[in-house]
């Protein structure tokens, strides 16, 4: 059972994408800085039969209220995941995010996609994959924020006759905005 096939992640890229065009021509205040976080994965396969958990790291760049940069690295127990099993899940990423920041009082609000590259490996198996992650990154006036997001990636081995799946990655980020 899959979750959602590439063509219905595409409608969502480009419906993404749509919106963000047209958000976009509203004024992007300044709104620039780095951020650096760390937080909780919970790596699951598509048909949400097996579970990995770990921790996250992250880093970014906020060129405005619209535009940002995320690089992350994510080190996750295997537990089991799809077919087989797992030692270990290690990932890394570099994305492009789209998406608009709201201010309100005390806090800001960006909703947002993220489209990149992502470098997996375990035990048994390593390989790279679009990488597509959404989120809502809450960021108090005093720096500190909070990023629940989901992430979809394909995963797949070689050695399994050309078994392939979608990894869905859950995460919790805690941080701080400079």
């Amino acid at each position: 059972m899959k979750l959602i096939n590439r063509s219905q992640l595409a409608t969502i890229i480009l419906t993404g994408i749509a919106l963000m065009v047209t958000v976009s021509s509203v004024k992007a205040d300044d709104y620039s800085g780095w951020r650096i976080g760390g937080g909780y994965d919970a790596v699951y396969s598509a048909d949400l039969s097996g579970v990995g958990h770990g921790i996250r790291f992250e880093g970014g760049y906020e060129f405005n209220r619209i535009v940002g940069i995320t690089v992350a690295q994510s080190f996750v127990d295997g537990g089991t995941a799809g077919k087989y099993d797992h030692d270990y899940i290690n990932s890394s990423s570099v994305a492009a995010e789209f998406g608009y920041t709201w201010s309100f009082s005390g806090f800001d609000m960006k909703l947002y996609d993220s489209i990149g590259i992502a470098y997996s490996s375990t035990d048994s198996t390593s390989n790279s994959s679009f990488y597509s992650r959404a989120g809502v990154r809450f960021t108090l006036d005093n720096g500190i924020y909070i990023d629940p997001s989901i992430a979809i990636q394909n995963v797949d081995d070689p050695s399994w006759d050309g078994w392939q799946e979608e990894a869905i990655t859950l995460s919790i980020t805690a941080g701080y905005k400079f």
